[in-house]
């Protein structure tokens, strides 16, 4: 073991035990209340920012934290965001786009233990005491403002229908039109594509099987919401394919129960 690992080892001991690398002191215990009053702190780096994101453990669960997406102000419980405390006043950083996540079937966010993967197999089935493979799976959604009239799906969904034969053309399947395969029905790595068109959204779903290879087979629904108005990525497991309706609902619940502003500001 050479001696930079040993330091580095040295301080990120001495950091765990809530030690000040700069003053070689014990760092003074906080309450609740100051550390929900750290100012932005998105600038900060080293030990410093260690520290912040250590303290961020003292977030309540159900702190509220205001995001803005285009004109609409939200406040969302803290456990479905998990804003690094560096992070957690700095409104500036968070304009324009929201991302959080659930466990379907029961809606509920991450336990605080759970750790959060972005990659790999366990992104959508993290280990959580209580959750049942084949049962609960992890939803990740990215809320965006509106995206230019040419690239909305309001465009581009009825032209795919259109070009796949028309409404009465396309086989239903789970409140979706199910669009042609690419590449033939026998082959089955190939995305598989429905679409909805209602008076409330908009859906494009592709799904795809990656079954045999180091990714988890999933599926991405982008939806264009009418009321709010926003562009959504939603990305779940393949195997919930059937259940994709019901979870843009929940999507929408949550977005229209955590807005508290519903015009311009």
């Amino acid at each position: 073991m050479t001696i930079c690992v040993k330091a580095k080892r040295i301080a990120l001991c001495l950091l765990a035990l809530g030690w000040s690398l700069s003053t070689g002191a014990p760092a003074a215990a906080q309450t609740v209340e100051e550390v929900l009053k750290t100012p932005c702190s998105s600038n900060e780096t080293g030990s410093r920012l260690w520290r912040l994101n250590d303290l961020g453990r003292l977030i309540p669960y159900e702190h509220p934290v205001e995001y803005r997406v285009g004109q609409v102000k939200f406040r969302v419980p803290w456990a479905f965001v998990r804003t690094p405390l560096s992070h957690l006043n700095c409104p500036q950083s968070r304009d324009g786009w929201l991302y959080f996540f659930f466990w379907m079937p029961d809606r509920k966010p991450p336990a605080r233990e759970t750790n959060v993967r972005l990659v790999g197999h366990e992104v959508y089935q993290p280990p959580e005491p209580g959750r049942m493979r084949g049962r609960d799976h992890l939803v990740r959604v990215v809320v965006n403002p509106p995206s230019k009239p040419g690239e909305r799906l309001a465009w581009t969904v009825p032209d795919r229908i259109k070009k796949a034969g028309g409404v009465d053309a396309l086989p239903h399947e789970f409140g979706m039109l199910r669009l042609p395969v690419y590449g033939g029905i026998s082959d089955k790595s190939a995305s598989r594509n429905w679409v909805q068109l209602s008076e409330r959204q908009i859906v494009s779903l592709n799904c795809s099987d990656r079954r045999g290879t180091n990714a988890p087979s999933t599926c991405r629904s982008y939806v264009q919401t009418k009321d709010p108005d926003f562009d959504l990525t939603i990305d779940f497991l393949d195997e919930h394919h059937l259940k994709t309706i019901d979870t843009i609902d929940s999507v929408r619940d949550f977005l229209l129960n955590w807005r508290i502003s519903a015009g311009p500001l």
